[in-house]
């Protein structure tokens, strides 16, 4: 049984098809994150659509600093009126705007305080910010999943000693720093993830039956037998999200 921990199905042009292929490979859970309120909206109908889709509600952090006080609010009253299994995708991205790194900081406090209100899971974007993200993690008690984390291997090994989770994409085929990061985290800290329709294993979109592919080489760059390796991510899943079938 294999879970995709971080996926957006409405972004893949036919996502029945995706969740079906999915299943058949099989897969047991997909996660899709939500980015703002019409996408969560999105993420909230596919889990209706769907028994092996949970939603995770989110506000991307590119989109929060466009956002005005009385919108932020919209997003924090629809995660605390659908109570999700997990709030994602958030976090902080200097990548794409290093120009209003408070504003993005403080969107990113006020979802943390959420989370820990609700007591849930959230799952964490952090490019180009990763100092900052679990800076602003320390002040929480809320567990995290860093999903594709890009920092250093000395920045992983604070976020491992906080208690986070790390989900690496089906880009760890092909990239070293996911192969040597699947490698420093413990075996229990471990998830998967696609990310779809992003960070493909080839030059193909992504979706979520690729997870397969991803586990597999997570397994042979811990030189791992695979079903260990998937047996352990499975269960770091349920663990994470409290997820039970």
């Amino acid at each position: 049984m294999y879970v995709d921990i971080h996926c957006h199905l409405d972004a893949l042009s036919n996502p029945q098809a995706a969740v079906s292929s999915a299943e058949e490979a099989g897969v047991s859970l997909i996660l899709t994150n939500g980015l703002h309120y019409e996408n969560n909206k999105a993420a909230l109908l596919l889990q209706e659509q769907f028994s092996v889709v949970k939603a995770a509600l989110g506000l991307y952090p590119n989109d929060a600093v466009t956002l005005s006080d009385e919108q932020l609010s919209l997003v924090y009253d629809q995660i605390r009126d659908h109570n999700p299994v997990a709030i994602g995708e958030i976090g902080l991205d200097y990548h794409h705007d290093a120009t209003q790194k408070e504003r993005m900081k403080s969107v990113f406090t006020e979802v943390l305080a959420l989370a820990e209100e609700l007591k849930k899971p959230v799952l964490v974007h952090s490019r180009k910010a990763e100092a900052d993200v679990l800076d602003a993690l320390s002040s929480f008690s809320v567990v995290a999943n860093l999903h594709c984390f890009g920092g250093s291997l000395k920045l992983a090994r604070r976020g491992i000693d906080a208690g986070h989770y790390f989900s690496l994409p089906t880009s760890v085929v092909r990239a070293t720093h996911f192969q040597r990061l699947s490698q420093e985290v413990p075996a229990d800290r471990l998830l998967s993830e696609t990310d779809a329709p992003w960070m493909s294993p080839n030059d193909l979109p992504n979706e979520p039956a690729n997870v397969l592919v991803g586990v597999q080489a997570i397994a042979a760059a811990r030189k791992e037998v695979l079903e260990d390796t998937r047996s352990q991510i499975f269960m770091n899943s349920k663990r994470f999200l409290s997820y039970e079938e």
